[in-house]
C-alpha cells in the first residue's frame, strides 16, 4: 500500500471529522457513551468515489513522499527507525474500521477524569500492526507494564492524563485512558454494548443509510449533565446547582438548552459524498437555531440568480424577528447588556435621523441572497447582496437621510468642515445606483454601492456590479440549469438556507493563482530556513486533471418541530477546489487589503478632525472665545467623548458619570487665536497611531490633510513657535 493512501486516509479522518459505516465496532463499546465517532475503513464504494480516486492520484503521492523524505532526512538517526515504523503503522490503520468513543467524564480531585477508547478492527493485518507497534516501543525505549483481565493480556503506560492501556481483544486493537476503561471493553456483555443502546439507534436512523463511510453520535443530555458538575460554583452554593445553573443559562441563551442528541453521517452516493447531520431539539427554536426557521426557499427566490454563479448563499430570515431574538438573548444573558445594546441603537437613531428598527429593518423582506458570478464582475469582485423590500418609498427616504448625513451628493460644494466621504450617483436606465468615495484623494480600491430598485435592496463593493446584477436578472437563470436542478433534488425541498458552490468553475477561474502559488512555494521552500522539502513545480496537476475530481456542491439547512437538519452533497473537495484558490487570492491581495483597511481608518479619523473643526467654529461663535481644550467642546455638547478616539488606535475613551472624557484623547488640540495663519496646525492625531510614519492634521483654515513625518514635524515646529508669539485664548 502506497504511503499517499495512508496519509490521506488519516488526514481525511481528522479533517472531515466525526462519522462511521453502520456504527463500526459499536458492539465492542459500552452503551451510554457520551460521544462516538466511526470510520468504515477502505472499501469498494470509497475507492470508486471521487474522493477515493483523488487518494490514488500520482500528484498526491509525489507530495506525500516528498514530505516523508523531508521528515526522514531532518530526523536524527536514532529517530528514523521510529518514524519509518510509524508510517508503516499508519498505512495499516486507515484501511480498517476505526471507532473513537468518549465513554465518561467524572468530577474528581485534583482534576476531572476522562474515560475514552480507540478501537481498530485489524483483521488479518494484526501481526503487521503488532510488529510495527512493538518496534516503536523498542526504538523509543518505552517499557510499559503488563496486566491481565480474564484471558486478555494488555500493557499500561502512566501519562499526565491518566493510565494509558492498550492490547488486543481478538483481532481488535484497543487503546484506552481512564479508570476501569480496559475492564469496560474486555468484560462487555452484548446486551450492554453501544450497538444495543436504545438511545443510539433511533438518533442514527435519521441520518444513516447504505455505503456509510463516517458516523457520529453525541448524547448532548448526558454531556450537559457531566459539564454541569464540572462548572465552578459560587461560594456558599451547592457545586452542582450553581455550576448547572450557569451552564444552563448559557445554553438557553444560545437556544441549545433543550437539545438532546446530535447524529451525523457521510455516505458514498453516486461517487459523491452525501452528508447529513441531525440535531434533536424540540421547537420553538431560539438563539442560534432561530436562523434555521425563517421559512421555505422556493424556486421564485432564485429567479434572479444568473446561470454562471460560482457561489450562492440564500437564506430566509426576518430582520425584525431577528432583532427581537437578539434582544431576547442579550436580556437573558444579562439585562444590562440589552440596555447597552438599546442605548447604542437609540444613539444610532439620533445620529442617522431614522429609526433602525422602524424605518430600515421593518421595511426589509425575509429573503437574503449573496452571490458571486463572472457575469457580474468576476469571482469575488462580482459579488452582490440582495434582500427584498416591503415599502420601497419608506426605505428610500431612510437611505436618503443616511446619505445626507454621510456627505450628500458629490455635486454639492465641499465645505471646509464637511465630511471626508462624498456620495455619487450612477444612472443606468431606470436604475439609480449610489456609491461612496473619499473626497480627500485617498487611495481606495472599492466604491461601496447601494440601490433600491423595484422591490429589492442591492449592496455591492462597486456600482458596476449592481448595474450588471439588475441587468442580468431573469436572463439565463440558474434554476433552469439541469445540473443545478439535479443537485437541488438530492437535498430537502424545505430548506430555509441554501449554499451552492460551483467548485469546477471556481478552479477554472482561479487556476492561474494555483500556478503562481504552487510554483512560488516549490521554488522557494528548499531555501526557506533550510527546509529539506523538495517539491517540483510540475507536480501541480494540469487543469483538466484537477477537474476530474471536482463537481458542484450544495448544502441545505432546514427545521421541523423535532429539530434541525443539515444536508450536503458533492465531491467533498470544496476546500481543495474552491477555498484553496480563495486563500491564494487572499495571500496575493493581502497587502492591498491591508492598505485599504488602513486608508479607511485614516478617512474616518480625518472625518473626526472635521467634526472637531466644526465644533471649534460653533464654540467660537457662541462664546466669542477660543475653546481651551477638547473636553470643553464635549462639555458644551458639540462633540461626544467617542469623537476623541481614533479608529486606528482601537481603544475606547473612558468617561465619568456625566459622560465627560477622563482619559487621554487620540487627538492633540493646539489653542490657536483666530488671527493665526491658516496653514498652521489646529489639531492633529497622535503620530504613534501610525508608527510615527505620519498623521492626520487639522489646519487653522479648517482643512484636513495627511502629512508624512518630516512634513508634519516641520509644520508642528512652526506652529508651536507662532503659538508662543500669538494671543492667548483668554484674550478673546
Amino acid at each position: 500500500m502506497k504511503l499517499r493512501a495512508t496519509i490521506l486516509g488519516v488526514c481525511c479522518l481528522a479533517l472531515v471529522g466525526p462519522v462511521a459505516a453502520k456504527a463500526p465496532l459499536a458492539d465492542h463499546l459500552p452503551g451510554q457513551c457520551l460521544m462516538y465517532v466511526g470510520w468504515a475503513g477502505r472499501n469498494l464504494p470509497l475507492d470508486g468515489s471521487t474522493f477515493g480516486q483523488l487518494l490514488r492520484d500520482p500528484a498526491i503521492g509525489n507530495i506525500l513522499n516528498a514530505l516523508y523524505k523531508a521528515a526522514h532526512k531532518a530526523s536524527p538517526p536514532p529517530a528514523r527507525a521510529t518514524l519509518q515504523s510509524a508510517w508503516s503503522l499508519a498505512q495499516t490503520v486507515w484501511q480498517h474500521s476505526i471507532a473513537v468513543s468518549l465513554m465518561d467524564i467524572r468530577p474528581a480531585q485534583p482534576k476531572a477524569t476522562i474515560s475514552s477508547a480507540v478501537l481498530i478492527d485489524l483483521g488479518k493485518d494484526k501481526p503487521a500492526f503488532a510488529k510495527h507497534l512493538d518496534a516503536i516501543l523498542l526504538n523509543t525505549g518505552t517499557a510499559p507494564s503488563e496486566a491481565t483481565i480474564g484471558k486478555v493480556a494488555y500493557k499500561m503506560l502512566p501519562t499526565p492524563a491518566g493510565t494509558l492501556a492498550f492490547g488486543y481483544i481478538g483481532n481488535v486493537f484497543f487503546l484506552t485512558i481512564g479508570p476501569e476503561s480496559p475492564d469496560k471493553l474486555i468484560n462487555l456483555p452484548p446486551a450492554g454494548s453501544l450497538k444495543a443502546d436504545k438511545t443510539l439507534q433511533p438518533a442514527r436512523r435519521t441520518v444513516g443509510g447504505p455505503n456509510e463511510q463516517f458516523a457520529f453520535y453525541a448524547d448532548l443530555t448526558a454531556i450537559k449533565s457531566r459539564l454541569e458538575k464540572l462548572t465552578p460554583s459560587s461560594a456558599g452554593q451547592n457545586p452542582e446547582a450553581a455550576g448547572g445553573d450557569k451552564l444552563q443559562r448559557a445554553l438557553e441563551t444560545l437556544g441549545l438548552g433543550k437539545a438532546t442528541k446530535l447524529a451525523g453521517s457521510i455516505r458514498i452516493v453516486d461517487k459523491g459524498l452525501y452528508t447529513k447531520f441531525r440535531l434533536l431539539s424540540p421547537a420553538p427554536h431560539r438563539g442560534l437555531l432561530f436562523t434555521a426557521v425563517g421559512g421555505q426557499i422556493t424556486e421564485a427566490d432564485l429567479v434572479g440568480v444568473p446561470d454562471d454563479v460560482l457561489c450562492l448563499w440564500v437564506m430566509k430570515l426576518s430582520p425584525t424577528a431577528s432583532y427581537a431574538e437578539v434582544r431576547r438573548m442579550l436580556k437573558m444573558f444579562d439585562p444590562s447588556t440589552e440596555e447597552k445594546f438599546l442605548s447604542a441603537i437609540r444613539w444610532m437613531d439620533e445620529k442617522l435621523g431614522v429609526s433602525v428598527s422602524g424605518d430600515i429593518l421593518a421595511n426589509l423582506g425575509d429573503t437574503w441572497t449573496l452571490l458571486s458570478a463572472p457575469s457580474l464582475g468576476g469571482y469575488g469582485t462580482g459579488s452582490v447582496l440582495t434582500v427584498g423590500v416591503k415599502d420601497v418609498e419608506k426605505l428610500r427616504t431612510a437611505v436618503a437621510k443616511i446619505e445626507a448625513l454621510a456627505g450628500g451628493a458629490e455635486s454639492q460644494p465641499a465645505r471646509p468642515t464637511g465630511p471626508a466621504l462624498g456620495i455619487e450617483v450612477l444612472k443606468s436606465g431606470k436604475l439609480e445606483v449610489h456609491y461612496a468615495r473619499p473626497r480627500n484623494g485617498l487611495f481606495a480600491p472599492v466604491a461601496p454601492a447601494w440601490a433600491v430598485h423595484n422591490d429589492k435592496l442591492y449592496l455591492a463593493l462597486w456600482p458596476q456590479v449592481i448595474v450588471a446584477a439588475v441587468g442580468n436578472a431573469g436572463q439565463r437563470p440558474l434554476v433552469k440549469n439541469a445540473a443545478f436542478r439535479k443537485l437541488r433534488a438530492r437535498l430537502t425541498d424545505k430548506a430555509s438556507a441554501l449554499v451552492y458552490v460551483d467548485t469546477p468553475q471556481i478552479t477554472r477561474q482561479l487556476y492561474n493563482l494555483y500556478l503562481f502559488g504552487w510554483t512560488g512555494v516549490a521554488n522557494g521552500l528548499p531555501g526557506a530556513g533550510g527546509l529539506p522539502i523538495d517539491l517540483k513545480p510540475h507536480w501541480l496537476p494540469s487543469l483538466p486533471r484537477i477537474e476530474k475530481y471536482l463537481q458542484p456542491e450544495m448544502w441545505a439547512v432546514g427545521a421541523d418541530a423535532k429539530g434541525i437538519t443539515i444536508e450536503g452533497y458533492g465531491a467533498g473537495l470544496t476546500p481543495w477546489g474552491a477555498l484553496g484558490p480563495v486563500a491564494t487570492s487572499a495571500a496575493i491581495l493581502m497587502p492591498v487589503i491591508a492598505r485599504s483597511r488602513g486608508l479607511a481608518k485614516r478617512a474616518i479619523s480625518m472625518a473626526k478632525l472635521n467634526a472637531i473643526a466644526r465644533a471649534i467654529l460653533l464654540y467660537e461663535a457662541e462664546y466669542e472665545a477660543t475653546p481651551p481644550d477638547l473636553a470643553k467642546l464635549v462639555e458644551a455638547g458639540y462633540l461626544s467623548a467617542d469623537s476623541l478616539v481614533s479608529p486606528t488606535s482601537g481603544r475606547t475613551m473612558p468617561t465619568n458619570a456625566k459622560g465627560m472624557p477622563t482619559g487621554q484623547s487620540d487627538y492633540v488640540y493646539l489653542v490657536m487665536g483666530q488671527d493665526m495663519p491658516g496653514d498652521l496646525i489646529s489639531a492633529y492625531e497622535r503620530p504613534d497611531n501610525y508608527r510615527n510614519k505620519g498623521t492626520c492634521v487639522l489646519l487653522v483654515n479648517c482643512s484636513v490633510k495627511w502629512m508624512d513625518k518630516p512634513q508634519f514635524e516641520n509644520l508642528l515646529k512652526r506652529t508651536l513657535e507662532a503659538q508662543k508669539k500669538g494671543p492667548k485664548a483668554d484674550d478673546f
